[in-house]
């Protein structure tokens, strides 16, 4: 325990050695230090993966980033660099975020669908090896970007594989992108202290599910809301907005392939903030070319880094691109391949879950912030600043953009019965309510802070209940956690343990559990997830005559019975082969020519 505490206190000064760097030698601004470096980490690291060479990069970064650390704690003492800088209210809130996400998530097991799946999977796969997934692991959304395994690994490099860890690491991710909210924060106005912290446990609430898994919704949303927020901060300085936004553009695509999306978005919204800026008046003629080149870059940088996972996944893999089950292919637009009957009332499903508020508190959410956002134009009249006439139209344009996305996602590339019943909706909703909510929050809060005269503290206290009220039933989520399969999660866990100490190489298991039939799947991933091995036989039930003479049959050629949910039917069926009543736990089978005894091991 000391250990790991210690080594995690040597990952944290890597990590601040090089955001001290980033800090005081290439000046970037201190809400956007998280983010930035965070993203620069992955953006190495999944090159260094292209390359198999993602322990030396790690390592590289490690031990420079202590060297680093080092010299700024030197610095530091010596009074040659002022230490006022760290206590800007961007820093204060991330220290603290940092502090909350790791007791939250002490201890914490994946007990999400998709972590097995996919997202807890392709982390487990890549720690174990060493480099990007191919076709020696069990992945099989094997087109999906891995960038969050990518950034997550480089705190399993160092401190092994734990689940709790690696949802911390995804924690400090989520909380980088909400440090940039904190931009225009300053001590001396304290809302625009209070209301980014308001604003940052708003979007939190969104989807409180998502916080306790791999899921990438939310830190989707959050980076691509960053985005934006840096180039309108260093809108006259296109050198640091080129800077300071490349990595986080790469991250944005490297995070899931929506990012495309957004990234367009971006580029729309970026476009926009140039053309504004200089009209503000530029002289030398570089700074006239330079800052559109730049967005170009930013626009081709990322697309070039999809591009070199598209090569590395058809080089890895045997699968051909269009197997996978969103791949966009020439057929899949060609022929919508769904029924009449799904056709005919998809329409108004899918147009009642994005626009009406009494069936989403997303909808309710941005409903909100637009009439917030209206109220304060008509209140400013002429004097209302571009920025918020901007922000109102675009980014309720880019909420209508999102949702005719997803309807040809869903029409065109998934399967119809999971399309449906919008599979999967609510999250990505969740990631445009951040994205487009998160920055008409932003920019209300801006410019209620900066140019309205009448700054009251009852104004203050409304504007943040208005932003929080719509997802205040989401913090029970958040507090509770509730999920279903967590008495089923802590049992395989346990009773895999006994069996990875048993000695047994590769060991082929026989898994029990009926209350797993109709779980969609779930426990056929959890175990996949658990061994990495297609080493073993998943019995439903044993209630007919041919289950239990298939299962006879299946246990003569495995190592080990775990019973995850005992019965009469399993009793009965197997007593002439043990001495103990059958329960749950674990069972070690011993063989002799055409017979098998069963030994309980725990």
């Amino acid at each position: 325990m000391l250990t790991s505490i210690l080594l995690l206190f040597l990952l944290f000064l890597s990590l601040a050695g090089w955001g001290l760097f980033f800090l005081y030698k290439v000046k970037v601004h201190p809400a956007f230090i998280p983010l930035f470096l965070f993203s620069s980490v992955t953006f190495t690291l999944f090159g260094a993966g292209l390359l198999h060479q993602m322990p030396v990069a790690a390592n590289i970064i490690y031990y420079s980033g202590l060297f680093l650390c080092l010299i700024y704690l030197v610095l530091f003492f010596l009074k040659k660099i002022p230490f006022q800088t760290l206590l800007h209210p961007s820093l204060v809130f991330f220290s603290l975020a940092v502090l909350f996400v790791m007791f939250y998530m002490r201890g914490t097991l994946f007990l999400n669908y998709d972590d097995f799946s996919h997202w807890g999977l392709v982390v487990k796969e890549i720690v174990r090896l060493d480099g990007l997934p191919d076709s020696s692991t069990l992945v099989t959304f094997q087109n999906y970007p891995p960038g969050s395994a990518v950034y997550i690994y480089y705190f399993l490099n160092h401190l092994g594989f734990h689940e709790s860890l690696a949802l911390m690491a995804q924690g400090f991710m989520t909380m980088a992108g909400f440090t940039v909210l904190f931009t225009w924060s300053s001590w001396k106005k304290p809302w625009t202290v209070i209301l980014p912290w308001v604003i940052a446990f708003t979007l939190l609430l969104v989807n409180a599910k998502i916080f306790y898994s791999l899921l990438v919704d939310i830190i989707l949303g959050s980076v691509a809301l960053a985005i934006p927020l840096v180039a309108y901060y260093y809108r006259k300085n296109w050198k640091m907005m080129l800077l300071v936004n490349i990595p986080i553009v790469i991250l944005l695509i490297l995070l899931k392939d929506s990012g495309k999306v957004f990234l367009l978005f971006n580029g729309i919204a970026m476009l926009g903030i140039l053309i504004a800026s200089h009209r503000e008046g530029i002289e030398k003629r570089i700074d006239m070319v330079m800052p559109y080149a730049s967005l170009v870059l930013l626009m081709v940088l990322p697309l070039l880094g999809n591009l070199l996972w598209h090569t590395y996944t058809l080089q890895a893999y045997s699968e051909n691109y269009g197997d996978n089950k969103f791949a966009i292919t020439e057929d899949k637009l060609k022929d919508i391949q769904k029924s009449e009957e799904f056709l005919t009332g998809f329409d108004g499903m899918m147009l009642d879950a994005a626009l009406n508020p009494l069936s989403s508190p997303h909808v309710m959410a941005l409903l909100v912030v637009n009439l917030i956002a209206v109220l304060l134009m008509i209140r400013m009249k002429r004097k209302t600043p571009n920025e918020l006439v901007a922000s109102f139209v675009l980014f309720n344009l880019f909420y209508v953009l999102y949702m005719c996305s997803l309807y040809y996602m869903y029409v065109y590339l998934m399967p119809e019965n999971e399309a449906s019943r919008l599979a999967g909706f609510n999250r990505y909703q969740s990631t445009i309510t951040v994205y487009a909510g998160g920055m008409l929050m932003t920019v209300v809060a801006y410019v209620w802070s900066n140019y309205v005269k009448s700054f009251k503290r009852m104004k203050g206290i409304l504007l943040a209940v208005c932003f929080l009220i719509p997802y205040i039933g989401h913090l029970e989520i958040l507090v509770t956690r509730p999920e279903a399969h967590v008495e089923r999660r802590g049992d395989v866990k346990e009773y895999s343990s006994v069996i990875k100490t048993s000695g047994v190489s590769e060991p082929m298991i026989t898994y029990y559990s009926p209350g797993s039939a109709d779980d969609g799947g779930y426990f056929s991933y959890l175990i996949r997830y658990e061994h990495l091995s297609m080493n073993y036989s998943f019995i439903k039930g044993v209630e007919t005559e041919d289950q239990l003479s298939y299962l006879k049959e299946v246990l003569m050629k495995s190592d080990f019975l775990m019973v995850l949910e005992a019965d009469e039917h399993l009793q009965d069926g197997l007593s002439h082969y043990t001495s103990h009543k059958i329960s749950e736990g674990v069972y070690r089978i011993k063989r002799e020519k055409d017979l098998f005894e069963l030994v309980p091991v725990q």
